[in-house]
């Protein structure tokens, strides 16, 4: 048994395409069905139920689940490896749920740790239903109930403490501190794309609310305050975005009805190998929040010290 057919049984037990997995591969249909059919006849069992698809029968996927663990288990040998050759070249590999939110902490971290490479990716809530995605990045960065994969270790960076409309200063809602919600159900709303973690947020508080918004707009988070400073609708946002807000042009109204925190929490998969970068990286983002990191308005977001937990804990 060969460490190569190990892994073409793992890319073709995942692709369950015998030509997918060639492809990804680099190497012929024919090739990966006799590297297969060996394995096969040297465990002396089928592995895969042959119809139009490859898919695993039982027997492949109990051997799929034992030589998942083997080959995690050589990876981290290899990063490990490679750590204690390259420490200079360390390399930092980070999805995110929402990117803005975030280039403080990156930018200051690189700062301090000018040597470690930093590749930063967003992340949609679709690609984070994969328990697979853990496996992808050295961490990822989201709400608890963005993540469905139990495979994972988590620390809480800090939680908003209410939600904000978002107002232009010629509004008549900019004269007010605080607001209920279904006081703007007949307004238009600049919403964010559906598909990622903030707009799944918004969308809870509108249903808790009970209504469904009229959406003038959709636009990513970067052009948003264009978008309300024209006049073309209100939005809902973070006190986050209230915080580190650098436009004197816009308004935030506390959001005091409905009340829903959103926590956001650092998670890396519990058999990846902690690099000393990854190592590096979560105790500053921890401390970055919990020793007193401030936004513009000069109020500190509060951070939950929920060290190396899974969600629920």
């Amino acid at each position: 048994m060969e460490l190569t057919q190990l892994r073409y049984f793992k890319t073709l037990a995942e692709s369950e395409s015998l030509s997918k997995a060639a492809d990804k591969l680099f190497i012929s249909p024919p090739a990966l069905s006799s590297s297969i059919s060996r394995l096969e006849n040297e465990l002396g069992a089928t592995l895969f139920d042959r119809k139009k698809t490859m898919i695993l029968n039982a027997r492949g996927m109990v051997f799929l689940e034992h030589i998942t663990q083997a080959l995690n288990a050589l990876d981290n040998a290899q990063k490990a490896v490679k750590e204690e050759v390259g420490r200079q070249q360390s390399h930092l590999s980070i999805g995110v749920a929402s990117a803005i939110v975030w280039h403080n902490l990156f930018l200051d971290f690189l700062a301090q740790y000018p040597h470690i490479g930093l590749e930063q990716h967003l992340v949609s809530l679709e690609e984070m239903s994969d328990d697979r995605i853990l496996e992808q990045y050295d961490f990822i960065i989201a709400a608890p109930e963005d993540l469905s994969t139990e495979k994972l270790h988590s620390v809480c960076l800090y939680s908003d403490d209410y939600p904000v409309l978002m107002v232009p200063a010629t509004h008549p809602l900019a004269n007010r501190k605080e607001i209920s919600l279904s006081e703007v159900k007949n307004e238009g709303f600049v919403a964010l794309p559906k598909g990622n973690s903030s707009r799944a947020y918004f969308d809870r508080l509108w249903d808790i609310a009970g209504f469904q918004p009229k959406i003038i707009v959709e636009c990513d988070m970067q052009i948003r305050r264009t978008f309300v400073l024209a006049g073309r609708g209100l939005a809902i946002a973070t006190a986050h975005t209230k915080y580190t807000n650098t436009e004197p042009g816009l308004h935030f109204v506390d959001i005091v009805n409905p009340y829903y925190r959103r926590s956001q929490c650092l998670y890396w998969h519990e058999h990846r190998f902690q690099t000393m970068a990854a190592q590096a990286f979560r105790s500053f983002a921890q401390d970055y929040f919990k020793n007193g990191y401030k936004g513009k308005g000069g109020r500190e977001l509060d951070a939950d010290a929920m060290t190396g937990s899974k969600p629920g804990a």
